[in-house]
């Protein structure tokens, strides 16, 4: 299948079924990998329902159908607070966050996980955020060499809630913080 016009729009609850089943995808195509992302029931129906819920969930579509998506929040991240590195901007700053993103799987590779960044780095400067923050798995390579694609800086290494240690990138948006 190939990509060719996109649109991204905030999901509903109607698109559960649909994002579940990316997630699917994407944990099978992790365990292929023998990357252990995603393999412990995450994410789930609860977790997407609250990022419905909070208007973080976001799809992509391509003619009609559901292709991609991604949660996208200005509402910080709890496990960004405490980082074995340095972000590149002060933990006060507004930032975005970029989770759960995944892409199916038949529509790698044409530009739609590159898309989503573009829209959540407009999304920044509309609503005047400094920075895009993401953290990813060591071993999920695909997600670490797009993201230095895109500009993003390896900060450091953060950890979930259950103590999984996870890469973590951000990316300038606007240059100047002032506080």
């Amino acid at each position: 299948m190939k990509a060719k016009e996109l649109t991204l729009r905030q999901a509903t609850p109607n698109d559960i079924p649909i994002i579940l089943s990316l997630y699917k995808d994407a944990q099978q195509r992790f365990a292929e990998q023998e990357i252990e992302q995603w393999q412990n029931n995450y994410p789930n129906r609860e977790t997407l329902a609250q990022d419905i819920a909070n208007d973080e969930s976001y799809v992509v579509i391509n003619e009609n159908e559901i292709v991609a998506t991604a949660m996208l929040s200005a509402s910080g991240e709890p496990t960004y607070e405490k980082i074995e590195g340095q972000w590149l901007t002060p933990s006060e700053t507004p930032y975005m966050v970029i989770h759960r993103m995944t892409v199916k799987s038949e529509y790698l590779h044409q530009g739609i996980a590159r898309y989503i960044f573009d829209k959540a780095m407009q999304m920044c400067k509309d609503l005047h955020l400094y920075s895009i923050r993401v953290d990813t798995h060591k071993d999920n390579i695909y997600m670490s060499s797009l993201l230095q694609k895109k500009g993003f800086v390896a900060c450091g290494i953060i950890y979930l809630h259950d103590g999984s240690a996870r890469d973590a990138y951000e990316h300038f948006i606007r240059r100047r913080y002032v506080m």
